[in-house]
């Protein structure tokens, strides 16, 4: 098994302090919002990540369990559904998404100027292609787009394109 199936699995720890799948699905916003050496966890890609250099890199073997094991794909569907609340965002049973009653206020903290978690959304949108949920990553990259109409000064056509590359939709 490799890093990021141990991972999902429960016997791969990220960070010193050994946290598991389990314990980052806990943590509040304030320690998702700075701590920066879990998302590629969450979200593994084929390609290193230029912020966390020692962040795990998915095999190929890994994405085809992701793709084969329904168990795999709820788990990384928790890890998102974590970071849809994170951002303000619900998923609703018909796998759409839309702004939460606290949007407002959540929002505020991650839509601005080049804000570093555009590069996470990046991620876990190609992340959720590349594991066998390209429906989420077309639902968020559908809300995403909803927010754009009204903070597009924020957070800029480049980003959006971006997104749109990343959920392999352009």
């Amino acid at each position: 098994m490799g890093r990021i199936l141990d991972f999902y699995s429960g016997k791969q720890f990220i960070h010193p302090l050994g946290f598991t799948i389990e314990y980052v699905w806990r943590w509040e916003w304030d320690v998702l919002e700075t701590q920066h050496d879990y998302i590629q966890w969450l979200f593994p890609l084929t390609t290193k990540s230029a912020a966390v250099p020692r962040s795990p890199v998915i095999t190929q073997d890994e994405v085809a369990a992701f793709r084969q094991d329904p168990g795999l794909r709820q788990k990384l569907l928790k890890s998102f559904q974590v970071m849809l609340n994170f951002y303000g965002f619900k998923l609703a049973p018909d796998v759409s998404i839309a702004p939460d009653a606290e949007f407002a206020m959540k929002s505020g903290r991650w839509i601005s100027v080049r804000n570093h978690n555009y590069l996470r959304i990046s991620r876990i949108l190609g992340s959720l292609t590349l594991l066998g949920l390209p429906e989420y990553a077309r639902a968020l990259r559908r809300a995403l787009h909803e927010v754009f109409r009204t903070r597009a000064e924020d957070i800029g056509p480049e980003t959006l394109a971006y997104w749109d590359r990343a959920a392999g939709l352009s």
